[in-house]
């Protein structure tokens, strides 16, 4: 492993063969990194953190306790992951993007730039969000979902399996759509 300067690694944290960890990068309690993994400089992991093999975090991400990322997730810089996030294998986040508590992203999930998921929400296999992107709390996306740029949805949506929503599309609180 690598490790740059200043970095901070607390008690009973484990780094897989082939990581690297850029310069003022802090590792809480109990942290686990699989083989492979990349943290920009000024990464911050909260206690309990488990990143599968091959992720790589852009600078200044910073996770939250209990945060779960599986194999090759990558995200830009600057992304913000909030408590008891789960992020399946091969998801990607676009720089910026904020995650509120315990959203899930299944797998193979796409963000762009500057997208904001509030609190509890989930997003099945294959979803992909433009830049800019907002979601209220407990949304819910089914598989293959794809939303345009600047799309903000209200608090409890759900959009059924393959919705598509086009750039700028707006939806109030409690709306429901289906793919019919």
């Amino acid at each position: 492993c690598t490790l740059g300067s200043r970095c901070g690694l607390n008690f009973r944290c484990e780094l897989g063969d082939g990581c690297t960890l850029g310069d003022n990068c802090t590792l809480d309690r109990c942290c686990e990194l699989g083989s492979d993994c990349t943290l920009g400089d000024g990464c911050t992991l909260g206690g309990s953190c488990e990143l599968g093999d091959g992720c790589t975090l852009g600078s200044s991400c910073k996770l939250g306790d209990y945060c779960e990322l599986g194999y090759n997730c990558a995200l830009g810089r600057c992304c913000a992951l909030s408590n008891y996030c789960t992020l399946g294998s091969d998801c990607t986040l676009g720089d910026g993007c904020t995650l509120g508590s315990r959203c899930r992203l299944v797998m193979c999930c796409e963000l762009g730039n500057n997208c904001t998921l509030g609190n509890g929400c989930e997003l099945y296999s294959h979803c992909t969000l433009g830049d800019e992107c907002k979601l209220g709390n407990n949304c819910t996306l089914g598989y293959e979902c794809k939303l345009g740029s600047c799309c903000e949805l209200g608090d409890c949506c759900e959009l059924g399996v393959n919705c598509e929503l086009g750039d700028g599309c707006t939806l109030g609180d409690n709306c429901t759509l289906d793919n019919d």
